[in-house]
């Protein structure tokens, strides 16, 4: 059955397809294995069911798509709000495109979910803020509930969902939600339920940055693409700039931030200054970058000291990469654990409940998880 072929397919909509998610017919065949996809796309050849299933993989769309007179509009990623928002910033991006697909599509169904429950998602409405980004961070850390302590990363990102905000982490493993490293994250704003992506693969304690980054962008109703860009960008935009400040503000407020540094020696041979900042970034559970950026911009450091450091913490963060690929420790996974992280709590918790109102069945419950096997989604309920 699997090498049956199908004939009735549409090849401008198989076209379309693969433009919209950004590949080129070399990308695409390359991506999916099968180097007849010209020739399929030409209308010269059938591909099989299991062909088409690949293909339908890597443009987000499903196989019944490919049967479409046209389009379905659902499944017009250029013309939805996320890409518009975008603009040119993801034109031949395939990974970030594929992600905003996907992601945008696991929105629509946590809002469908919801309103099933009749427990709709509430609108999105921060308080409102001023450009001045110390008074903003203050406001919003009393709207998050954000005590003194520092939070870890899943406590965060708690308290960001409770006010109605997706926040997906893409994955660190080989799949459709993967994006190269320099990719830190992105917002994609919506009245209802805008969305947080962050990028997992990067360091541990900088997707915390990156969160209230995001966040920041979200409070001025924007969507941003946010990436590393070597060799170091010598100009900010504003916003850049802005949020950069209200992520540093929120995770280290100003009158604690210069308490722990008081006994920061500046003047210290370099490796000695970056120890320094290793030492101090985990008392606010933030990367030794997080913590220098916020050095620079309250003056404590020049900007040639900035760079000076900022260039070793790249080389020393690379070294550290190269050494765990060398070293090829098997990693043990938590499956379950894996897939709420990802996920988050908003949406897991909408699945499960469908599940147990016999809505969906198991099965259905895996693919909404992204889980392959039945006991890994069950087991998720316990982390809730």
């Amino acid at each position: 059955m699997a090498n049956k072929r199908v004939e009735n397919i549409n090849p401008h909509i198989l076209r379309l397809c693969r433009k919209q998610i950004g590949l080129s017919i070399e990308q695409a065949q390359k991506k999916a294995g099968l180097k007849s996809l010209a020739d399929i796309e030409a209308g010269k050849k059938y591909p099989t069911i299991m062909q088409l299933e690949k293909i339908a993989g890597r443009y987000q769309v499903p196989v019944w798509v490919f049967l479409k007179e046209e389009l379905p509009e659902r499944y017009r990623f250029n013309k939805s709000v996320a890409f518009r928002q975008f603009q040119n910033s993801i034109t031949n991006d395939y990974e970030v495109r594929s992600v905003i697909a996907r992601v945008e599509r696991f929105r629509e169904l946590l809002l469908e979910l919801r309103d099933d429950m009749g427990e709709p998602v509430q609108p999105f409405s921060p308080p409102l803020i001023g450009r001045d980004h110390k008074s903003a961070a203050e406001v919003i850390r009393q709207w998050l509930g954000y005590s003194e302590k520092a939070y870890s990363l899943e406590e965060r990102k708690q308290l960001v969902e409770n006010k109605n905000i997706f926040v997906f982490m893409t994955s660190k493993y080989p799949g459709w939600s993967k994006v190269r490293p320099s990719v830190q994250g992105f917002a994609i704003y919506n009245e209802l339920l805008p969305i947080i992506v962050i990028n997992s693969s990067d360091a541990y304690r900088a997707q915390s940055f990156t969160l209230f980054h995001e966040l920041g962008h979200l409070l001025h109703k924007k969507s941003a693409l946010d990436e590393r860009i070597e060799p170091v960008k010598e100009i900010e935009t504003d916003e850049e700039r802005w949020c950069n400040q209200f992520a540093g503000e929120v995770l280290m407020p100003e009158y604690d931030f210069l308490e722990v540094v008081e006994d920061f020696v500046s003047e210290a041979p370099l490796n000695e200054r970056i120890k320094q900042i290793d030492k101090l970034a985990k008392i606010f559970k933030v990367s030794s970058y997080a913590f220098l950026v916020r050095l620079k911009y309250l003056n404590i450091i020049t900007v040639s000291a900035f760079r000076e450091i900022e260039k070793q913490l790249s080389i020393n963060y690379e070294n550290s990469r190269r050494q765990q690929k060398e070293n090829k420790i098997p990693i043990s996974r938590n499956i379950a654990k894996e897939a709420l992280a990802q996920y988050g709590n908003i949406y897991t918790k909408a699945v499960i409940q469908t599940y147990h109102n016999q809505e969906i069945g198991l099965h259905k419950l895996c693919q909404l998880l992204g889980i392959k096997k039945a006991r890994d989604a069950l087991k998720l309920e316990s982390l809730l």
